[in-house]
């Protein structure tokens, strides 16, 4: 069995990897590294992918979401402790008898949740809670108020599964030689050299002024991270070290924008097919192209 998501994020790369990587392998030698490296890992689709797929004598991830890095430390340390708790929710939650009592549970779930956001909670319950609000919450997102506070809405779910017993002990046992960070992309500088590869998957460049789902923390992502985030690549490949890019192609909604052509234009940058399954509009989550850079 190999390791898959535990939870569904934004944007999340399980489904592309495959792409992801066949599209980088005529400038990108994936069995020539030592180290790899994934400051926005998300959901981790793109990390569980790789790692099943090659062998690294080090690995990397690292986000700015506390919450998010929490879980991961849990999954790695204390799986089993969160499994039993994920058992037992998903019971008393499955067990409700009407809509009603599965909303009051949810948006009382939101809102102990929250609370441990505010007293910065790194405990198993508060990982636990994070995974049922990522099953229960619309779409599956990750979003917060300008307080940083989680504000997604009910998905009206009747029954949850909160998580493969099976799955989570694979992810626990691929993480237990991971090292996890808490903080910025630009704090991973000093695992750069000629033997790491880095694989960056930043809050996507919204392609209208509809998708703006990059409130996944309190700070936005936006020109200015786009342009920070490139600079950051730039020192990384002084320092000999590898790298792959996603982002949003703004040219499928406006010809004329080339904003990455021109970020990225000292690296090769390609178009692949992608399908965004974030919108609530069935119209919006068709086939769209998503660019790729690679720094070799």
């Amino acid at each position: 069995m190999i390791a898959k998501p535990v939870i569904k994020w934004a944007g999340g790369k399980y489904r592309l990897s495959t792409t992801i990587i066949q599209e980088s392998q005529d400038f990108i030698d994936w069995d020539s590294f030592d180290r790899y490296v994934e400051p926005f890992v998300g959901g981790g689709g793109m990390f569980f992918a790789v790692c099943n797929q090659f062998q690294f004598k080090e690995k990397v991830i690292s986000d700015v979401n506390p919450e998010l890095i929490n879980l991961y430390l849990k999954l790695r340390d204390q799986s089993n402790e969160l499994l039993i708790l994920l058992r037992d929710i998903e019971a008393e939650f499955n067990a409700l008898p009407s809509d009603e009592r599965r909303e009051q549970f949810y948006y009382s779930t939101r809102e102990s949740f929250n609370q441990g956001i505010v007293a910065q909670d790194a405990s198993p319950e508060h990982a636990a809670l994070f995974v049922v609000l990522n099953k229960l919450g619309f779409n599956g997102l990750y979003r917060v108020n300008s307080s940083g506070l989680f504000n997604v809405p009910f998905s009206k779910k009747k029954r949850i599964k909160l998580a493969d017993e099976h799955n989570v002990l694979k992810v626990s046992e691929l993480l237990q030689d991971t090292e996890i960070l808490l903080g910025d992309f630009a704090e991973t500088l000093s695992f750069a050299d000629e033997r790491t590869l880095f694989y960056f998957d930043s809050p996507y460049r919204p392609l209208s002024t509809t998708s703006t789902f990059t409130s996944y923390a309190r700070t936005a992502f936006d020109d200015s991270e786009q342009i920070r985030l490139a600079r950051f690549c730039d020192q990384i490949h002084a320092k000999k070290a590898k790298f792959i890019l996603s982002n949003s192609d703004p040219k499928n909604t406006q010809a004329s924008d080339d904003f990455f052509d021109r970020l990225y234009k000292e690296y090769r940058l390609m178009r692949i097919n992608a399908r965004r399954a974030i919108s609530a509009k069935a119209e919006g989550r068709a086939n769209v192209l998503e660019i790729l850079v690679i720094g070799s």
